[in-house]
Order: structure tokens, then sequence, then C-alpha cells
């Protein structure tokens, strides 16, 4: 053996694609919920063996081994087993049609006309094995049992996984542990059931078991008898993997006290280095970009939604869309650009390219694109976990939220109707879909700009809502914001009584600093992923380089402001690494059109610029209270709101925007360096807006409203709506142009 470990084999098991040329056997499925392979029979339990499956995996093993995985006993009672070096009798390989029919039932794996090793585990089929629990090893042909131990794995109420099993084969000595702790040690030396066995193949087995009158968790859904999360192969002595979350494989996803601890510890360290950093000016300022982030719902031809990110992004091919937390959703990152000389325009040009490129490939597999707030032809069965995109990041997030929250989501918006529900997952935050705006500015502007931003936050939310409807009812004019904060809360019923600050947070003062904001994170916000890096930032600032101060970063990136402070480190035009700090606007909705989207742009850019410039800044004239009683009023009343703004009081948000806030942007923009034609266009759509009191959110309810005075009920009123929502988006002509009811 080799004194290194050759990794031989990698597999997250967490999605349809990780199983693509994996044999099943028997009448079962995989299914992938929470990211991980969920593996059982279709057949009634009362079938006995005959309800049994096993999925092999296709890949041929040679020599010493090591297997390692995750489990996670979600369900009793049940039986695991993975079956290794398993071949045919005569040495042919395992998938030999002239080997006999294989279909779930045990006697045709032990003394059928394969040979294989049986490691069994979480043995909960029978009550013998519910009262004394063991693993156990067994050799075939024949049904010889060579090895026992026992199993340390607990019941489902008690279980608080995933663990870590390792099976590791040597010189034909066989180990298995369970998070480290032994189980099996045996050797074989061929005196039972012939020669030790090698090569061959491995597969995982689920058993039929009967589930009435078992208690589930609370937390959790029936999954599984065999729940992997992770699997790898490798020769050589043992390794464990050090991958971490966030874009990085998932291996590990329990964190100790001793974890948060060192993560608390890195992250004030990282802010220790961004306030040396704010001193000594270290910041690319000189031609600020602005970048735009739009999330997209996936629907099929029926206009319900299309669980399919995975296929569709399969065939668009292009690394600016990406995943989001839904099966249903998909992002397009725009790459960031200044807005001086037809900037605007050109991000206008190649976001309608991008996305109708995107459209004509997602309907290869039928599927289409839909830019709106929220889907309304969305129910709560579309937002339960087995709708949870397969990247593992999303588990980790959800597994961490509710060991936060210690109890079940509950959602509740009142409006013109009303919503109550609860939800053992955050998936229905996936129905939340919006454009987050990122503008680059220098330190020394940062709060100006964050200020301005919250400021007008309210404003931004009433011309440009579009999001009425949520789970078949009308709540208020931008539901994607109440929903949002209350999927997503940390905070136990007792704890929101306590005041504890949630982190979906509109803020509660004023800044002078960015740092401000990234130390109230630390301050206010336990860690939720203590992934913690290898970094030293102040070692990096010593040796003059430029740290990327990723445990600050990615606790920020789990605080979740309306308008979030960004520290990002990207490329100059010399090819040097600059770090440079961004407002990240994430007010607006999705949609309606691409022209809705930069015209939404284009005012909040150029109204933050005029009002982050002036003499006597608008937060010295307005209380941060009345920021977000205006941002609260948004919410609800959409264009109809009525807002406070100093020296007028009281005002009609639309009449504010027309009189006096379109005219401070297109000076605004005009200092950013963008031409006269594009201020006019798309600062008139904002104006053509307000005069015809008409976003997207006033269409889809008068859709809506029109197609149910002419017999349609709520659900047909709903698809109908949404079919010719998206035959207009695709016009790409603005919201306010549309007819209602043709």
């Amino acid at each position: 053996m080799a004194d290194e470990p050759e990794l031989l084999y990698r597999n997250p098991l967490a999605q349809p694609e990780d199983v693509a040329g994996f044999r099943l056997e028997g009448e079962g499925t995989a299914t992938f919920p929470r990211g991980r392979l969920r593996l059982e029979s279709t057949r009634p339990a009362a079938d006995g063996q005959a309800a049994n499956v096993v999925l092999w995996c296709p890949v041929e093993l040679t020599g010493d081994l090591e297997i390692s995985w995750s489990f996670w006993p979600v369900h009793e009672p049940g039986l695991c087993i993975l079956f290794f070096h398993a071949r045919g009798r005569d040495g042919r390989d395992l998938f030999d049609p002239g080997l006999a029919d294989r279909f779930g039932p045990y006697e045709q794996y032990h003394s059928g006309d394969i040979d294989a090793y049986h490691l069994s585990y979480f043995r909960r089929r029978w009550q013998s094995e519910r009262r004394f629990h063991t693993c156990n090893l067994r050799k075939s042909y024949g049904f010889h049992l060579v090895a026992q131990g026992a199993d340390p794995l607990p019941s489902v109420l008690d279980a608080d996984g995933p663990y870590r099993l390792r099976l590791r084969v040597v010189a034909g000595r066989i180990t298995f542990t369970v998070d480290d702790l032994a189980v099996l040690d045996w050797s074989d030396d061929g005196s039972v059931g012939g020669r030790a066995l090698t090569g061959g193949k491995i597969g995982l087995r689920a058993d039929g078991a009967d589930d009435r009158g078992v208690r589930r968790p609370a937390r959790h859904a029936p999954l599984n008898r065999q729940l992997a999360h992770f699997a790898r192969l490798s020769t050589g002595p043992p390794r464990i993997g050090q991958d971490g979350c966030m874009g990085r494989d998932v291996e590990y996803t329990q964190f100790t006290r001793a974890d948060r601890t060192r993560y608390r510890l890195k992250v004030q360290q990282g802010l220790d280095a961004l306030a040396r950093m704010l001193t000594e000016s270290r910041f690319d300022a000189e031609n600020p970009q602005v970048g735009l982030e739009i999330e997209l719902n996936l629907v099929d031809c029926d206009n319900e939604p299309a669980m399919r990110n995975a296929e569709v992004l399969d065939v668009i091919a292009d690394s600016n869309f990406q995943t989001e937390l839904g099966r249903f959703n998909i992002e397009i990152n725009v790459p960031p650009r200044r807005l001086a000389g037809g900037g605007l325009t050109s991000f206008e040009d190649s976001v309608r390219a991008a996305l109708n490129d995107a459209a004509a490939k997602a309907e290869t597999v039928d599927t289409h694109l839909a830019m709106i707030g929220i889907l309304p032809t969305l129910r709560p069965e579309h937002v339960r976990e087995d709708a949870v995109s397969a990247n593992p990041r999303y588990a980790l997030l959800e597994q961490q939220i509710f060991a936060a929250r210690g109890e079940d989501l509950e959602i509740s918006i009142d409006g013109v109707e009303r919503l109550e529900m609860t939800s053992d997952t955050i998936m229905p935050e996936a129905a939340c879909t919006s454009t987050q705006v990122h503008l680059q500015v220098s330190p020394d502007e940062f709060a100006s700009y964050w200020n301005a931003a919250q400021a007008i936050a309210g404003i931004q939310l009433a011309v440009g809502a579009n999001s009425p409807f949520l789970f078949g009812r009308q709540l208020v004019s931008e539901s994607r914001i109440p929903l949002f904060e209350q999927s997503t809360d940390t905070r136990s019923e007792d704890l929101k009584a306590q005041g504890v600050r949630p982190r979906v947070w509109f803020g509660e003062r004023w800044i002078t600093s960015i740092f401000d904001l990234f130390e109230e994170n630390s301050r206010y916000f336990n860690a939720l992923l203590p992934i913690v890096s290898d970094d030293d930032p102040i070692a990096v600032l010593d040796a003059g380089g430029v740290p990327t101060l990723d445990d600050m970063r990615l606790h920020n990136g789990t605080v979740y402001r309306w308008n979030r402070p960004v520290y990002d480190v990207a490329a100059s035009p010399s090819g040097d690494r600059q770090p440079h700090l961004r407002v990240e606007n994430r007010v607006l909705p999705a949609g309606p059109t691409v022209v809705d989207t930069m015209a939404n742009t284009a005012f909040f850019a150029g109204l933050v610029r005029d009002l982050a410039q002036a003499d006597r800044p608008i937060w010295s004239q307005m209380s941060f209270q009345a920021a977000e009683e205006n941002f609260a009023a948004g919410v609800r009343d959409g264009i109809g709101a009525s807002v406070y703004w100093p020296r007028i009081g009281q005002v009609s948000a639309a009449e504010l925007v027309v009189r006096k806030l379109l005219p401070l942007a297109a000076d605004g923009l005009r200092d950013w360096g963008v031409d006269s034609a594009e201020i006019d266009r798309l600062l008139g759509v904002i104006e053509q807006r307000c005069i015809h009191a008409t976003n997207g959110s006033t269409w889809q309810t008068a859709e809506v409203v029109a197609r149910e005075a002419a017999g349609a009920t709520r659900d047909q009123a709903l698809h109908g709506m949404l079919g010719a929502y998206l035959d207009r988006m695709h016009s790409n002509e603005p919201v306010h142009t549309w007819s209602v009811g043709s």
C-alpha cells in the first residue's frame, strides 16, 4: 500500500445526477430531500422480503480500500446494509446479464450466485434487534456471521447526526467505526466461506419495514431507512476530509462549542483587520461599478412550479447562472460595469440577451423562466423539504436555523386576506425572488450611501412592489418582505418577546462607518455556520497582502439586512488583487420586465448618489424610525403608500417620487456619467408608473380580480394571470403599459 491515500471515488449523493449509472434492484425510489440520498421501497411492508431494495454503485473496487459515508437515522423500524466486494460467484461482473435476476429478497444476495461481504447496522427491524443493538458482518456465498459488535447509533428520537461511518479493508482485515469509535475488527484468513474477497462493487440496501405506530421527530419529515449524505472511497491509510461549505462540499455538519469559540475569535480578528484597512485607505474606489443579481422562478407548461433547476442549469451551461434555495429557482449574476458611457443600456442588453438565451434552452426541458417577486401558483406542498436544491450548503443552513430556533417556523401575514401556517423547513423562503443591486463605494462615502439607501427603501417598495399573492391568498403589496423575514427567523417566540434582534433586519440607527454594521453583526448575532478558515488576516496585512476575511464575510452572509454591507476582493485592471466595499440593495422584487428592472436600478443608483452628496444629509432631517415606518408602508400599500419626507410631511409616495425624487435621481445619474437619453427613458418608466398608479403588484391584483369576476376560481385566475404575465414579461414593455383582462 502507498503511504498516502489515493482518492478513488467521491460522490455527494445529493441529486439525481449523482446516481446516474447506479442500478436499483427491487421496487423503490432514490430521492434527495435536504440534499441527501433517500432510498426506500415503494411496496407495502406486508410484502416482507419482496419490499427490500438495493442500490449498486457502478464503480469497480480494486485492492485495499476505505469507504466512508455519513448516516442519519430518521425512521424506525428498519435495517441498513452495505454490501462490498460484491461480484458473481465465478468472478463475473456483478451486472453480468448471465447472473440470476435480483430484485430485493435477501436470500438472493446471501445464497444466490454472488459473493459479497454484508455490513448491517442500525438494525431496528425486529423486536429482538431493538432490544439489543448490534452491527453484524456477514460473508457470502452463504450466511456466515463472521463478526459482531455493539451498535452505538442512537434511536431516531435521540439522534443528532449525521454520524460518520468508516469501513476499512487492508490485507483482508476489515474494520468498521462510527464517529471514530471502533465497532468491528475481523481478519478474513479464508477459513470461512473461502478466500478473502476483493474487487467487485458496493451497494446500499433499504429494508421495507412497517412504520405503523412509530413516532417521528417533529422537525423532520419521515425520510428512510438508509440515508447517505456523502460517500467516498480511497486506498491507503485512512484520512479525514477537510471540506468546508458555502460552495464547497460539506462533509461534516456538526459544530462543537469549541468551533463556535474559534469562529467568534476569527470574526473578531477579521474586524480588527478591517478597522486597520479602513485607517490605511487600502480600498479600490477609483472606478466604482454596479453589479446586478436577479432571482428567477421556473414553471412548467401548466404554469406550475417546475422542480428542475439542476436540469435547467445543465442545458443553460452558463456560469453566470447559479442554483438557489428551491429546486424551482435559479439566479443570474450580471457582471459588474460602470454606469457611465451607456452602462445602463449595456446592462439591459446583456440581461435581455442572457435571459432570452436561457429561456430558449430551458424550453428544451419543458421549463419556462418567470421573473416575478413570488410565483403566484405556488402552494404549500411546493415548499417542503424535498424541494430544497441539492447543494449541501442549503441543508446545512436549514439545519443550523432550526437548531437555533428549537421549534417549527410560524408564518403569519395579515393583508387583504390572512395567511397562517407552520413549516418544519426553511423552504418557504424560496418563494421570495428578488433583484439585488450592488453599488461600489469608497470607505469614506459608504455610510452616506447606506444611510441614503435606508431612507429610500420604502419608496423603492412603493414604486416596485410585485408580490401580492402567496399560497393562493392576496396579502400585502410586497408579501415577499414579511415572508422572508419570518421564514429565516432563528428566534423562538420567547426570544422575540425578550427583544432579540431578527437576522432579517432593517436596522435601528443611522451609521457613521461601514465598520458599525460589521461590528453589529458580531455583537448581536451568533454564528450560524462557524466554519473556521485557515487565513490569518493580520499576518496577511503585515506581509503587504490583501486578506479575504472569509470568516467575517461568511458571518455577514447570514445576517440578512435589506441593505447589506459587502467586503470583497477582486482583480484590478493591472491584475493586482484589490479590496473594495459595496452596498448590496436587497429591497426590490424580481420583474416584471428587464426594462422595469433597469428603471428600478437607475432610480436607486441616481437617488442614493444625489442624497449621499447633499450638503444637508437626508438622515439628519428624519428619524431612523420614520424610514422604517416608510418601509412598512411600502410593504403594505405599495404604490398607494403614504410616507413621511422631511420638509413635506406625510405625502403620497407616487406624488413624492414625481415632484421631488425623480429630479434628484436624474441629477445623481448625471453625476454617475449616465447619458441624458438613458436617464429620460428609464426614469420615465418610474414616472409613468406613478402617474398611472400601476406597478407589478397592482397589475397582478387587477388581473386576478377581472378573471374571478368572469367566473374563474382563485386557482384558475392565478394560473391564467401568470400566463398573461409571462407573455407580457417577454415583450419587455414596462408594466404600466400592460392591459388588464385581455
